[in-house]
């Protein structure tokens, strides 16, 4: 595990992580059913490893994981775009997942106002109001990611921790 690696896992273990929504699609596909993930059209560009990956990283936190009403709704509206005969049961275990996640709220009048409301949108705003100084975002967004790490909040691309031996 590099140093960096290291570092934000210590700092934000207890913390917490907000876990931006095509990667907790991805978890929640892959809790699931594994196979499905290259099947699900939300999902098939990550494959079972990813899944393995994250789902190993995700347990360094503790049971810490945040989610936003936003994230949760984009991720219920993506994982319905299925056409699987294990929707029911998918169902069922996004249902299931919620319950360990602790969502955050920030309301949408609020967030509409902040500057950068234009530029991301409604859910990646709220992550970029809720994070700052609080917990450490994973994202595969690369414009969400570019923007934390210039403003230097701590984040992690999803694409670069599943492509390297971080976790090795």
């Amino acid at each position: 595990m590099s140093d960096y690696l290291g570092q934000l896992i210590h700092q934000y273990s207890r913390q917490g992580i907000i876990v931006d929504t095509n990667v907790l699609l991805l978890f929640f596909v892959g809790k699931y059913e594994p196979l499905l993930i290259a099947k699900h059209k939300r999902t098939r560009q990550y494959s079972i490893e990813d899944f393995q990956i994250l789902e190993k990283f995700l347990k360094l936190f503790q049971n810490r994981i945040i989610t936003t009403p936003n994230i949760l709704t984009e991720a219920s509206n993506l994982l319905g775009d299925c056409n699987s005969s294990d929707q029911v049961r998918l169902w069922k275990k996004f249902i299931d997942g919620i319950s360990i996640l602790e969502e955050k709220y920030l309301p949408s009048k609020s967030v509409s106002q902040t500057l950068m409301f234009s530029k991301f949108g409604l859910t990646d705003s709220a992550i970029i109001e809720l994070v700052k100084d609080k917990y450490l975002v994973l994202t595969d967004d690369a414009m969400l990611f570019q923007y934390l790490e210039k403003s230097r909040i701590d984040v992690l691309n999803f694409t670069h921790l599943r492509t390297s031996n971080l976790l090795a």
